[in-house]
């Protein structure tokens, strides 16, 4: 058994049941059909209308043009078929929110959408060769020679983004500078952009090849033949298990959960995935319920414990009360005339108020003292009131 890799492919491994289900039972379409999520549709749709904006600007050697993303985006509309109308605004706001910040160098990109097949001995291939092995698209890539760099941009269309340090550890962080390194071994430098078109917002991982000078301090060692050995170990893995009739393919929950469109096994054992939005929003209202319960719980044990003058203790712990002291009227001004002084680190005594430097009134005042530090970018799970709805404190 030959199989060929790719990081979908390794992703859908976290779960056996949509891995088989995904790439080995066969009489299993994987086309996009009306059972397909809108988000994998929206995903598609997005580098769909930017593969084919970029590959335009290359054309014709211009850095931008909105008028001509804006045709783009209607052409590639008219050929949908299984995202909702009613989603069409939301997705030509991201995409114009993507575009009218996006510019490129067009001296600078090599290309969009560019599918990279390399065989078991690490040649290039077609892509439907039968002696391919690992197959990768990258999005876009920009070669800037004068620093043997190479700029490996994937868009992502997701709410989420990931703190770098994850995307340093994650497989598209790593997999995309291995194929393109294989093409091209003069390369030292692969900054791979994440760049999530619904903030616009990026996130870099910069890698250098040892010997050289890191282009920046964050920069990670990249190391070609550990990133080899693991995929040939992942593939070795894999075709042993497809070759042993007997393997099983049990389902596991994670990630892929809310994606999956087969009929899952762990249904008949009464856990759930969320895999609707209905089921998210029973899922959202319960969080709510629960929390208004257990606020009102802790409220109770609170007044319970300040009547009673006591304690009460579980298998877990002890809820009472507990003396604690708060430092108030120390003034930064002082303190760090006191640090400074006596020689003592400020970092260790001052902390950085974000939300008062964004308040600041002189923009250069205020991009001065940001750029003296790294901004990172991140989201956060969370609740946000819809408009105009009190805090349950203030009704």
């Amino acid at each position: 058994m030959t199989l060929s890799i790719s990081p979908s492919k390794i992703q859908a491994a976290d779960c056996p049941f949509y891995f088989f289900s995904q790439y080995q039972k066969g009489d299993v379409s994987i086309q996009d059909d009306a059972l397909t999520p809108v988000n994998l549709l929206f995903g598609r749709m997005a580098h769909l209308v930017v593969e084919k904006y970029v590959n335009f600007l290359i054309g014709h050697k211009l850095p931008s043009d909105i008028d001509v993303f804006n045709q783009i985006f209607r052409a590639c509309w008219d050929t949908n078929f299984y995202i909702p109308e009613s989603r069409h605004d939301e997705l030509q706001e991201m995409l114009l929110l993507f575009a009218e910040g996006f510019a490129i160098e067009p001296g600078k990109v090599w290309g969009a959408e560019i599918a990279i097949a390399l065989d078991r001995d690490l040649n290039r291939v077609d892509w439907d060769d039968p002696k391919k092995w690992l197959r990768v698209k990258l999005d876009r890539v920009d070669i800037h020679a004068e620093h043997s760099t190479a700029v490996i941009t994937d868009y992502k269309t997701a709410f989420y983004i990931p703190p770098v340090s994850e995307l340093s550890k994650g497989l598209q962080g790593t997999i995309y500078p291995f194929a393109l390194h294989q093409l091209n071994k003069l390369i030292q430098h692969f900054q791979v952009v994440f760049h999530y078109i619904r903030w616009n917002k990026k996130q870099t991982v910069n890698f250098h090849v040892q010997g050289s000078v890191p282009l920046t301090e964050d920069s990670i060692l990249f190391e070609p033949d550990k990133i080899e050995a693991k995929l040939r170990n992942f593939t070795e893995r894999m075709e042993k298990k497809i070759a042993d009739s007997s393997s099983e393919w049990p389902a596991i929950t994670g990630a892929l959960c809310p994606i999956c469109r087969y009929e899952c096994p762990l249904i008949e054992k009464g856990i759930t995935p969320l895999k609707e939005l209905l089921q998210a929003v029973e899922c959202a209202m319960q969080i709510e319920a629960l929390g208004d319960k257990l606020k009102k719980l802790k409220e109770s044990l609170k007044a319970y414990t300040k009547a009673t003058e006591s304690e009460v203790e579980t298998n877990a712990g002890i809820w009472g009360w507990n003396a604690s002291e708060t430092i108030r009227g120390l003034k930064q001004d002082k303190l760090a005339a006191y640090a400074l002084e006596r020689g003592i680190d400020l970092n260790l005594l001052l902390s950085v108020d974000q939300d008062k430097i964004k308040e600041l009134s002189e923009d250069d005042i205020k991009k001065e003292i940001i750029a003296m530090g790294k901004t990172s970018v991140s989201t956060r799970f969370g609740f946000k009131k819809t408009e105009g709805e009190e805090d349950d404190e203030k009704k």
